[in-house]
């Protein structure tokens, strides 16, 4: 009997556990997207310029177009009337609720809220908790698309996240780990030059990879990938210039410069600064979970 009591206390306190990690993962993922949503609605209230000064972190990266100090660049800049509009559409957090990404669409004009003439894109931005447990920005990219297809609602980024894939209480060593990423990236590269693009991405891509291209819609999964990398045959390469790692090691983001040169063209190679996040399952390797390019002249 003294046994099974101790069986029913032992149950008990790891279902506690378990709810209470689930409870602190789902807050985590609703702060995150609630910053993102109060950075879009600085962008309108007080403009672009203001917006990104409150949220971006003292070692933020942005590229304009090749990677710059995000806090330095809108320092440095003046205020315009151009009006920059977003809405978080998938979100993630790490199992140590210190990083996560968002990314969604956004709608730019140039002269304001009435300009007739609309970009669209989608943008991608790494978060990572400060030590007054604030959400900054730590690297922002965007990339540009055709008009999307009115939705009549908006996905729900935290009802449908995906849940973090460290255990509670999972830390590693985050600068040894954060080198291997960059490692890892960079052998990725000579696996592209030595294999082609398309197999070395896709032996690597999480089934829910999402892939942002400029000029063409987001597309999601491995066969839409697969498609959409067999429509632009050439050959890609990169150079890895940085990256970070959430303190659980089960997010982590890399970024560089890559060159392109479509099959059949002559010249000299397309550039582009490319951003990539991974996911580390629990049991597996990491895998890309996302990839945004985006054209530097």
């Amino acid at each position: 009997m003294k046994k099974w009591l101790l069986l029913l206390a032992s149950l008990s306190l790891v279902a506690s556990v378990v709810a209470a990690q689930k409870k602190s993962d789902e807050s985590n993922l609703r702060s995150l997207v609630e910053t993102e949503r109060a950075f879009a609605r600085t962008s309108v209230t007080d403009g672009m310029r203001e917006a990104f000064l409150a949220y971006l972190a003292d070692e933020s990266v942005i590229f304009r177009p090749h990677a710059v100090n995000g806090k330095k660049w809108f320092m440095e800049s003046a205020s315009t009337p151009a009006l920059l509009t977003w809405e978080p559409a998938v979100a993630e957090v790490s199992g140590a609720g210190d990083f996560g990404y968002t990314t969604g669409p956004w709608e730019y004009r140039q002269n304001g809220k009435d300009d007739e003439k609309v970009f669209y894109g989608n943008y991608v931005t790494v978060w990572k908790k400060q030590l007054d447990g604030k959400w900054k920005a730590v690297i922002d990219i965007g990339a540009t698309n055709p008009q999307p297809a009115p939705a009549k609602t908006g996905p729900d980024p935290v009802k449908n996240a995906r849940k973090p894939d460290a255990k509670a209480g999972t830390r590693v060593h985050v600068e040894t780990e954060r080198a291997a990423l960059i490692g890892m990236d960079r052998e990725f590269s000579k696996d592209a030059e030595a294999n082609g693009f398309a197999a070395a991405f896709l032996s690597r891509a999480a089934t829910d990879c999402l892939f942002f291209r400029p000029g063409a819609h987001p597309v999601k999964g491995r066969d839409a990938i697969r498609a959409a990398l067999a429509a632009s045959p050439g050959k890609l390469t990169w150079r890895t210039d940085g990256g970070g790692i959430s303190e659980s090691g089960d997010l982590g983001y890399t970024y560089g410069v890559s060159k392109f040169e479509a099959s059949g063209k002559s010249g000299e190679p397309d550039e582009s600064v490319y951003m990539r996040i991974w996911r580390k399952p629990r049991r597996g390797d990491w895998q890309v979970i996302l990839d945004i390019a985006n054209p530097a002249p």
